[in-house]
């Protein structure tokens, strides 16, 4: 750990704030599966349940999973929340309350006394379950581990206590206590952010996407209401009582100390829930309707709420209709879990314990059966270990997964560095194609690529070392909008910017994949030592740099380190799973090198990594090499007479109460926390006795930012030349807030511990770490190094224990070493691939590329080489380069592990030494024309070839709300949503387009015209725009006319992705279903129809085949039959993109809802046809700037004013009569468009055509 870990006095260790509910609307996180196929689950659950909740209903409708199991990671900290969720869980799991008691109980500050009654009865059956296995909840939910159930019981009687019947002085009491609990939150809450409701403005615009624009004002309204009177929606609460669950969150047990624990900004639930569905106008038919409720207690009311034109009383209206929507999806995400448990289709298991422990002992499990890894259940905090449950997790008779399909990390990232959480979670992710591992965090807003900075600094190396991938980093595309989002930051800026916490970043979520599964290769790369040596040490650096006053300057936080404990080793053996070094045992011994002589300069982390490699590989030769055991035997220590000195000692220091108590005091009465990191080094010394030779020896005084601490009392057990000599610590539970003994361990190599003993002015110190507090308040108190305690070992005052490992665990240096063994080489065949950098050797920083390599041994190509034949590089796949020789006399192909461009690769030819190259850098998303028609790729499973789409979320059509467009005022948000799919910079590329000479000219790019083709099909399919339709032609001319046809069946809310989704279904043209005239009577028909064509070309055409797979994928409600799919048969996806060729397979032909479309003939065409889901396309703000902040800000202002865009721009070439001088003339016919000359108004009527109407003007006098 390279910044020590922080403690919080006043909130028993971990920060004294509670929250009752996320700030983020809900997600499925089985929405990359593939549907059908049984996924475990491993996520972090934030506050409340509502990601868990709203994947099984998510899943109505789909092909149903034989099993779903999940494992919730909380932090040790949030067992008040934990035991909180399985509360809320078991209520909905026995149905026997009715929904809004179950939300109250879940949510509300404040309940009546039945519903109190309620939670007083369900407390008193958890408590009666000796066994919890044996209980009916017992199936469903599991523990991971024992002390998980026992916290979790032990909050559960406190409840129990809380809620008997006692004197009503003493429930006064409590409603004093909690009101004035209340009372302090909201006075921090209105210095921390004043009392407008700033604070929730995106987050907001994120719930009710993707109309923020026209209903998050309301929301954030509620939102204050909410956190003013503690219950949503109306009612008195004078006569309600505390919460008692929240009360166990917020009030100290009775004789306890008080702990000054606030609740946390927002409490509002209805920002986890999807709200555009209240506050859009639905059709009769549609899901989430909140008329079709009526008669069911509170949504009675709803039937009389205006819909169509405004009233006096909209503002209150939509207000209702929010608290109601989100009731609504809160009671059917209940019951379709419930409906999942009592089919014995889902498990869920909880643990309270370090996530980065956690994924560290499953691996541990999966490796070597072990139950326990050594790791401390609490990074920074106690000494008990993670012990995994012998019931779920042995050998014989566990069924708990250890490896993941998908593991979501929650804001994790917004804590640690995200290279961090993906190491750590990438040995307990299966190597699937739709395995995913979750990212979330705060980014910069929209202002150009964030993807470099997301990885120490350069995010394509550590991709490429790793081989995980942001998948939409490579597309530059996902379904995701964000729209909502910018436009609530731009036109919020003004006013956020005078408050003290501005909202200046976005949420960024991200699904990381295997890049394996993408670029198909299985090889592993080779990296050079001396390459990979470099790059490392510059990581090194950045890490020592992330102390607390590097955060702080970053605009992060001062509370937790950036590099948790164990980085460095879970990146090396993640590094090795995927590349290959030629001599580990070399690079092993010049990264010592290199650390050791640096580490006058860092202290602070060179003896942590350095102890971290000895143990990683080569351990044995890298120990006999150093010299440590020689020399340590001269000295004559206790240690020293062990049979074999481990490579770190751990060093374990005694502070009396006396000492820390004083200082917790303060830090607690001024809210400052504590970093308290250990040194070993001269009791007193001028700076220039720390000599260079010691540094260089690697014995000079050191840092050690790794520290454990506990409270209790400690006895020592065995002797101390025995190397089974360890320290036993009876830790208080009390922790901060008791009077008991503080112990701090660290390790420290042998050498450094050795000086302990045989020099006479040395100590070890406890100095607190924080820079900006040291500054600001503890110099004064501690004097200038912030001492805490200083002791030698000779000091029986202070006592000082040296072991072999820590309190608490077993092997020597932690849980971070155990298993380590050296990975396998490859054997070297004719093909490698080897990464290349950016500087020369030993001084490379980062990775720029690969050199592909092909040794030609057979007869064939070396006949072909010593006739030299020309050979030619093609490019049949972004990340696939052939090498042709002669007229395709032999094509070989070079796969690389990430995407190139032909243009930018250079070939090198041996003919005489007999083997070809292709060195290629990495491809340039934007730029690359191999990437411009890479946007939502689709690969087969290797085994059962079921399809996996890779950046594109699945739906459930049939659970979506459908909009109804006949309200233009309230549909309007379409055009805004969906036109700002084009970029910035697609959008001038637009405007080229627009202003060429030429008629119906197409742009260059297959992406671009993709997109204004999706856009079009939006515009019409709304009536937004010209004359409505749902029929579409996607029509080349060039080649062969109409290639498919496209119907479109409804426009539906996509709520968890901010946007909208055509529920549609596609009918591609083959040659022998055109062939067959089956067909003929329904094209006949449609020619009398309103049908648009949508123009393509040859490229463009291509583009529909190769995401056609992932349309139809993201929505399949059938299960594909191995026995006739064609993608099974033909290993290929899509099957082809040549004219007259079958594109999809044919399992979901004719697979459609009743009713879909209201069309003649329609049963004739439907059985040809298949289901699909179209989203706009949006760019990744991991690549580009994707939207112009003055634009944003300027429709985010016409969207809140409700002010419809006027026509003042020329419709064809975009001239104004403003900026350009030009006179604009209305179109005579709708009087609605305007051009600047006939030319204009010529090229822009085959477009226009489609939407232009008579005037309403012409009628009048009719």
């Amino acid at each position: 750990m390279f910044s020590p870990p922080t403690h919080n006095p006043a909130g028993g260790g971990g920060g004294a704030s509670f929250s009752p509910a996320d700030i983020s609307p809900a997600i499925s996180l089985t929405r990359d599966l593939p549907q059908g196929v049984d996924g475990d689950i491993l996520f972090l659950p934030g506050a409340d349940l509502r990601n868990f909740l709203f994947t099984f209903y998510s899943e109505k409708g789909l092909p149903a999973r034989q099993r779903l199991d999940f494992t919730a990671v909380y932090h040790p900290d949030q067992v008040v929340n934990l035991a909180r969720n399985i509360l809320v869980l078991s209520l909905i799991l026995d149905g026997e309350v009715e929904t809004e008691v179950v939300w109250g109980v879940y949510y509300h500050l404040w309940l009546s006394r039945e519903e109190r009654e309620v939670v007083r009865t369900q407390v008193d059956r958890l408590l009666q379950r000796a066994g919890w296995c044996d209980d009916r909840w017992g199936e469903v939910v599991k523990f991971v581990d024992e002390k998980t159930l026992e916290e979790v019981r032990g909050v559960w009687e406190g409840l129990g206590s809380r809620l008997r019947e006692g004197d009503p002085d003493e429930e006064d009491r409590d409603r004093e206590r909690f009101e004035e609990v209340l009372k302090k939150s909201r006075a921090r809450k209105e210095a921390a952010y004043g009392r407008k409701g700033q604070a929730v403005v995106v987050s907001s615009a994120r719930s009710c996407a993707p109309m923020a624009m026209q209903i998050m004002g309301d929301l954030v309204e509620l939102t204050e209401e909410s956190w003013e009177r503690g219950v949503t929606g109306p009612g008195e609460t004078k006569e309600m009582v505390p919460n008692p669950v929240m009360a166990a969150a917020l009030l100290s047990e009775e004789g306890e100390e008080e702990e000054e624990v606030m609740l946390e900004y927002p409490i509002d639930p209805l920002i986890g829930f999807h709200l555009a569905a209240g506050g859009a106008k639905l059709t009769q038919l549609s899901p989430l309707r909140l008329e079709d409720q009526a008669g069911e207690g509170n949504y009675q009311a709803l039937a009389s709420l205006r819909i169509g034109e405004p009233s006096q009383d909209e503002g209150k209206d939509i207000k209702r209709r929010l608290v109601e929507t989100a009731k609504l999806q809160f009671k059917l995400w209940t019951e379709a879990f419930r409906e999942a448990a009592r089919a014995g289709r889902t498990v869920i298991r909880f643990v309270a314990a370090d996530f980065f422990a956690v994924c560290t002992t499953l691996k541990q499990n999966l490796d070597t059966g072990a139950l326990c890894a050594d790791c401390y259940r609490q990074g920074g905090l106690g000494f008990e270990t993670l012990h995994l449950a012998d019931s779920e997790y042995s050998r014989e008779y566990g069924k708990a997964p250890r490896q993941f399909d998908v593991i979501d990390t929650g804001i994790l990232s917004d804590q640690f560095a995200m290279l961090s959480v993906l190491v750590s979670a990438l040995p307990v992710l299966k190597s699937l194609p739709s395995s995913t591992i979750y990212t979330d965090c705060y980014a910069n807003s929209i202002s150009g690529s964030i993807f470099q900075g997301l990885l120490a600094k350069d995010t394509a190396t550590w991709t490429t070392l790793l081989g995980l991938i942001p998948t939409e980093y490579w597309t530059n595309a996902t379904a995701i909008s964000v729209v909502d989002e910018v436009l609530a930051l731009w036109t919020n800026r003004s006013s956020a910017e005078n408050s003290e916490h501005p909202e200046k970043k976005l949420q960024s979520r991200l699904a990381w994949k295997r890049s394996k599964h993408l670029a198909g290769l299985q090889q592993k790369p080779f990296v050079h030592e001396g390459h990979l040596m470099s790059i490392l040490l510059g990581l090194f650096r950045e890490m020592s740099g992330h102390d607390f006053q590097k955060a702080v300057s970053d605009g992060g936080t001062t509370t937790t380190p950036k590099y948790p404990r164990g980085t460095v080793t879970s990146l090396m053996k993640a590094l090795f799973e995927h590349i290959q070094v030629k001599d580990l045992y070399i690079l092993n011994l010049r990264l010592h090198t290199e650390i050791r002589q640096h580490s006058a300069s860092y202290v602070d982390y060179s003896a942590h990594i350095t102890n971290e490699l000895s143990r990683l590989w080569f351990a044995s030769k890298i120990k006999s090499s150093r010299g440590y055991p020689e020399a340590l035997r001269e000295g004559g220590t206790d240690f020293s007479k062990w049979p074999e000195t481990p490579l770190a000692l751990a060093v374990t220091v005694v502070v009396p109460q006396t000492i820390w108590k004083p200082l917790a005091d303060f830090a607690r009465e001024h809210g400052i926390p504590l970093a308290i990191a250990a040194h070993i080094g001269y009791i007193d010394a001028p700076e220039d006795a720390e000599s260079k030779d010691n540094f260089a020896e690697g014995r000079g005084p050191s840092t050690y930012p790794d520290t454990q601490i506990s409270f209790g009392a400690v006895r020592a057990h065995g002797s101390p030349d025995q190397e089974d000599y360890r320290v036993i610590v009876q830790e208080d539970n009390k922790g901060w807030k008791g009077d008991s003994t503080m112990v701090v361990s660290f390790f420290a190599p042998p050498s450094h511990v050795q000086d302990l003993f045989c020099k006479e002015n040395w100590a070890v110190s406890l100095r607190l770490a924080d820079e900006v507090y040291n500054e600001i308040a503890f110099r004064k108190l501690l004097g200038p190094e912030c001492t805490l305690l200083k002791t030698t070992v000779k000091n029986p005052d202070y006592p000082v224990f040296v072991t072999a490992s820590r309190p608490g665990q077993i092997s020597p240096y932690g849980h971070e070493m155990m298993n380590a063994s050296a990975p396998s080489l490859d054997e070297e065949g004719n093909t490698r691939m080897t990464l290349f950098v950016d500087g020369d050797n030993g001084y490379a920083t980062k990775v720029t590329g690969a050199t592909g390599h092909a040794d030609i041994t057979f007869a064939q190509g070396l006949k072909l080489l010593a006739n030299k034949v020309p050979i030619e590089m093609q490019q049949s796949s972004p990340f696939t380069i052939d090498l042709v020789f002669g007229k395709n006399e032999l094509v070989m192909p070079m796969t690389f592990p990430f995407p190139v461009s032909r243009s930018t690769c250079k070939p090198r030819i041996a003919r005489t030494s007999h083997y070809v190259e292709v060195v290629a850098p990495f491809a340039d998303p934007v730029d690359a024309p191999i990437l411009d028609n890479y946007i939502f790729p689709t690969t087969l499973y290797e085994s059962s070839r079921i399809p996996a789409t890779l950046n594109l979320p699945h739906l459930s059509l049939d659970e979506l709300p459908i909009l109804a467009t006949d309200d233009k005022r309230r549909a309007r948000f379409l055009t805004t949503l969906t036109s700002l799919e084009f970029s910035a910079r697609e959008r001038r590329l637009r405007q080229q387009v627009t202003e060429s000479e030429e008629d119906n000219v197409l742009s260059s790019s297959p992406r671009l015209n993709f997109k204004e083709s999706i856009f079009t099909i939006f515009m019409l399919a709304s009536g937004l725009q010209g004359g409505q339709t749902g029929l579409f032609a996607i029509s080349d001319p060039e080649h062969g006319g109409i290639h498919m046809l496209l119907f479109v069946s409804a426009i539906r809310l996509d709520g968890a992705h901010a946007s909208v989704v055509l529920d549609a279904a596609i009918l591609p043209f083959t040659k022998s279903l055109v062939d067959s005239g089956e067909l003929e009577a329904f094209l006949l028909l449609l020619r009398t129809l309103e049908c648009c064509t949508i123009t393509v070309d040859d490229t463009e055409l291509v583009l529909w085949k190769k995401c056609l797979p992932a349309l139809v994928e993201r929505c399949r409600s059938w299960n594909h039959d191995p026995a006739t799919c064609e993608y099974v048969m033909k290993g290929e996806i899509p099957l082809s993109n040549e004219p007259g060729k079958q594109v999809i397979c044919s399992c979901g032909q004719g697979k459609l809802p009743d009713n879909f479309i209201p069309l003649p003939e329609w049963d004739t065409a439907a059985k040809y046809a298949t289901r699909v889901a179209i989203s706009p396309v949006y760019a990744s703000r991991l690549v580009e700037e994707i939207i112009d902040p003055e634009l944003a800000k300027t429709l985010g202002e016409q969207e809140v004013a409700e002010k419809p865009v006027e026509e003042t721009t020329c419709r064809s070439c975009g001239k104004s009569e403003k900026k350009d001088g030009v006179q604009l003339k209305k179109c005579m016919r709708c009087l609605a468009v305007r051009y600047c000359s006939p030319a204009c108004q010529k090229k822009d009527w085959k477009k226009h055509r489609m939407e232009c109407e008579e005037a309403k003007e012409y009628h009048l006098n009719k």
